[in-house]
């Protein structure tokens, strides 16, 4: 129904993934196992991330849900060979 995984971990910081099925959206499965990721996390010493696309809407609304603040839009690189 719903999954909270990391795509990337260092020695200090884990990234957040987090997808729910369509029709268990809207129920709260993505905040309660994102909180329970973010407890995880901090108790091994890693500091939860979070990243997602600026048009991202409800990505956005969760990660705010989950007490993330202070977004910084970066640069994102991607490979052209697909565009010959």
């Amino acid at each position: 129904m719903s999954e909270c995984t990391s795509i990337f971990s260092s020695e200090s910081l884990i990234e957040i993934d987090i997808a729910t099925q369509f029709d268990f959206q809207g129920i709260g499965l993505a905040t309660k196992i994102g909180k329970e990721f973010i407890t995880y996390s901090l108790q091994r010493n890693l500091i939860p991330r979070w990243d997602c696309d600026v048009s991202n809407r409800s990505s956005i609304n969760l990660a705010k849900k989950l007490e993330f603040t202070n977004p910084k839009e970066y640069t994102v690189f991607v490979s052209n060979y697909y565009d010959q």
